[in-house]
């Protein structure tokens, strides 16, 4: 099928990027950073709060508390708090996160989220109005993770945050979020979806608590060569010299031969006892092999897995939902999925009708 005629006029509008002459990241960010318009219609939070929290360097005191230091009572208020995860020195370093709440009810689950941009891109900003749209359809406090970004802060430093972020929200979910620790789930779009599946890995190893789902949309699972990165070598939004330019940032000469697992998920020598997953991917996408491999080789590993691939879509077409309807109908699935992963006793609550299982399912 031909890409989505709508979402082709759409990115003929969007500026071009010579991808081969270098780019400087601190202008490509500014330039997205423009993008982004008032909060669409229908997203307004109960409460909206900037939080930082720290690295662990020792075994947390549950401690961390933070001081507010402006608030307000509407969804425009942004409240801004510190809290600690460290063993109570303020060690390690310091990641911010954007808290979303959409309703005052005291049983919400969380939604760990984090944004796409090759590592290199992307902030709170830049994806607010996703992460609101997760929030209300999931009906949950979302956690979205300003992650360190490359070149400045290359691998490690991004999947670090990750899972800083993760632990912070295991220990403090219920006292700081009012949210119920046992029922997190973690997704994430693009370099996101690799954050958000090797944090799972990270977290099964550690013998953490894992979440009740990975929601992996078009995700980077790798950094090797794939037909798709050929076949789409000129895709829109997301192409093959792009993702060169990008992968170098991120990934330091030491790693480039061999990443490790929690970097590149796909080349885990085991993906047994992860947690369920949902991987969508996106046919005009260099990325749409190493998402479909990943989910293949979960299913293979014995994980519950739903596979979906958008015939008419590009990689990044999460950014056009409030824009593109066949956008929002493309995704539409995976938000309920979502949600049923999160309310499994409630699979019609809010007025939403049952999404499918997050059982195994495979196209190609």
């Amino acid at each position: 099928m031909p890409l989505d005629p709508e979402v082709r006029r759409v990115v003929g509008t969007l500026p071009t990027v010579d991808w081969e002459s270098g780019p400087d990241p601190a202008a490509l960010r500014a330039a997205r950073r423009r993008l982004p318009g008032p909060v669409p219609p229908g997203l307004e939070m109960h409460t909206v709060e900037d939080r930082t929290v720290r690295a662990e360097s020792g075994a947390c005191d549950g401690d961390g508390h933070g001081h507010a230091v402006s608030s307000g009572g509407d969804d425009h208020a942004v409240r801004a708090r510190e809290s600690s995860a460290c063993d109570g020195h303020g060690h390690g370093h310091a990641v911010r996160v954007r808290c979303y709440r959409p309703s005052a009810r005291s049983d919400l689950p969380l939604v760990l989220f984090f944004h796409g941009g090759g590592f290199v891109l992307g902030d709170l900003d830049t994806q607010d109005a996703l992460a609101r749209r997760i929030a209300r359809d999931a009906e949950a406090v979302v956690v979205s993770v300003d992650y360190r970004l490359a070149p400045e802060h290359p691998c490690p430093a991004a999947p670090d945050d990750a899972f800083t972020a993760y632990r912070w929200a295991l220990r403090h979910a219920a006292a700081e979020l009012g949210a119920d620790p046992g029922r997190i789930a973690v997704c994430g779009e693009s370099a996101g979806g690799n954050l958000a599946a090797g944090l799972c890995l990270r977290a099964r190893d550690a013998g953490l608590p894992l979440p009740v789902l990975q929601l992996l949309w078009y995700p980077s699972t790798d950094f090797r060569d794939t037909p798709s990165r050929h076949e789409n070598a000129h895709a829109p939004l997301l192409n093959r010299a792009a993702l060169r330019w990008l992968d170098a940032q991120y990934l330091p000469p030491a790693l480039r031969a061999e990443p490790p697992a929690w970097a590149a998920p796909a080349r885990a020598a085991s993906l047994h006892g992860l947690p369920a997953a949902y991987v969508l991917v996106a046919q005009y996408d260099p990325l749409r092999d190493e998402g479909a491999d990943y989910a293949r080789r979960l299913r293979d590993a014995g994980v519950p897995v739903r596979f979906d691939l958008c015939p008419t879509m590009p990689h990044g077409f999460l950014s056009l939902i409030g824009s593109v309807p066949s956008c929002a109908a493309a995704a539409a699935d995976s938000f309920a999925a979502l949600r049923q992963a999160l309310w499994p006793h409630t699979p019609t609550a809010g007025g939403l009708p049952p999404a499918p299982p997050t059982a195994r399912r495979s196209q190609s």
